[in-house]
């Protein structure tokens, strides 16, 4: 009995001193070092992806240069539709919507002073609208339908 008694104080003895070296800081650094480091980890990890993603957005082209792009090929589409180029209009009138697409992809809402102005709105109504009835006009070879969308 006696080196139960023995054992149990030992261990109880043990576990007093852990107790108070946790309570006093002693103990808690080796478990605090990991999770702070992981913490210092992460961050350096966030702060590097922030990084990146400023990186890749300068790559990336302004809403100015894509609509430079849909100037160019609107105006072909005209002169193709008044030349009565049908292939043509309707592959000048593809990319003016695929570039109108991408305009808004780049840039989908503009702020103002009025507030915010929701691009996609604005695309897909004209999309609905006047790039519709060009393609129409286009799909019917009607050079009086095509003219009238300009005037």
């Amino acid at each position: 009995m006696s080196i139960r008694r023995t054992a149990l104080v030992a261990l109880m003895g043990s576990m007093v001193f852990a107790v108070v070296a946790v309570v006093h800081g002693h103990a808690a650094e080796p478990l605090l070092q990991p999770r702070a480091k992981a913490a210092a980890d992460q961050g350096a990890e966030i702060a590097a992806l922030k990084a990146e993603i400023e990186r890749i957005k300068g790559m990336l082209p302004d809403q100015s240069h894509v609509m430079k792009d849909v100037a160019y090929h609107f105006s072909n589409l005209w002169f193709a539709g008044q030349a009565q180029n049908w292939p043509l209009a309707a592959f000048y009138l593809n990319e003016t919507r695929s570039h109108l697409r991408w305009a808004v992809r780049v840039r989908p809402t503009r702020r103002t002073s009025a507030g915010d102005i929701d691009l996609a709105g604005i695309l897909d109504g004209m999309d609905r609208s006047l790039l519709t009835t060009l393609q129409q006009a286009i799909d019917a070879k009607d050079a009086a339908a095509f003219g009238a969308l300009g005037r």
